[in-house]
């Protein structure tokens, strides 16, 4: 069984005047060790009222964990399928961005990366440019993908990775919740153990930060802390913003560890 340690940040940078970013934590105690659930929503910085949607979409998550998903697995006894996982994600993002954009202003939107654990296994979900990573044998993995045009550009072969980083359109999404019509979540699975950790994170978290100084602070050897965890993400938070990251800054750092049946 696992347990989790989690620390979260989140900055409004140094330009703009409203954070429009939003971060999800829930945890549950259940017979197979705790469930997570984590999500980092950046409200849309060229859109107004960005705050507004990314804070419906993580409320919205949010009690579908509450209401539904923590008492599924509980009830199973067992980490739910991946099918089942994605027919349910499907319908509560589509429900959200009807929302959204009934509530918020017209074309109000926002990314979300999430992630599910439980029983060791995890699930993820994608809409935009948030990403999530996995640490494994000391290299630092991108569970997520990308849904932008520099993406699509570089997967047709039209731009190199390197060209991908300082593309002017690199932040120029194919859909996002509230103001797309379709939203299709790219979804990925797979197994953890103890002393993996993930990082969810906001495209301003790692636009000027490099995947080396990203591995240094993910891929430590030793266990940190929750005050040690909380400690380097505002390290690279004051390092992005001496770098002039433009935009709101967000992360979350989530460490596994093993988790008695007596503790």
């Amino acid at each position: 069984m696992h347990k989790y340690t989690v620390a979260a940040h989140t900055d409004v940078g140094v330009v703009k005047k409203i954070n429009q970013d939003s971060l999800l934590i829930e945890i549950a105690e259940t017979d197979i060790g705790q469930i997570l659930l984590a999500a980092v929503c950046d409200g849309m910085g060229g859109l107004s009222q960005g705050e507004i949607a990314s804070a419906i979409m993580t409320r919205a998550i949010g009690e579908w964990f509450e209401n539904s998903l923590a008492a599924s697995i509980c009830k199973s006894g067992s980490m739910i399928s991946f099918d089942t996982f994605r027919v349910q994600y499907d319908f509560m993002i589509r429900q959200t961005g009807k929302k959204i954009a009934k509530e918020a202003v017209a074309e109000s939107g926002t990314t979300i990366c999430a992630l599910l654990c439980a029983g060791g296994t995890y699930y993820t979900a994608n809409v935009g440019d948030s990403r999530i990573y996995k640490t494994q044998n000391n290299q630092l993995l991108q569970l997520t993908k990308d849904q932008t045009v520099v993406q699509m550009q570089y997967e047709a072969g039209k731009i190199t990775k390197e060209e991908m980083e300082t593309h002017p359109q690199r932040s120029v999404l194919l859909q996002c919740v509230g103001a797309t019509d379709h939203i299709i979540p790219v979804y990925g699975h797979g197994t953890y153990t103890d002393g993996d950790r993930f990082l969810l994170c906001s495209d301003g978290f790692r636009h000027k930060v490099s995947i080396t100084e990203l591995r240094e602070v993910c891929c430590r050897e030793q266990t940190m802390t929750k005050q040690q965890m909380e400690k380097e993400l505002i390290r690279l938070t004051s390092l992005l913003k001496t770098r002039k990251e433009r935009d709101n800054i967000s992360s979350l750092l989530i460490q596994v560890e093993k988790q008695s049946r007596f503790s």
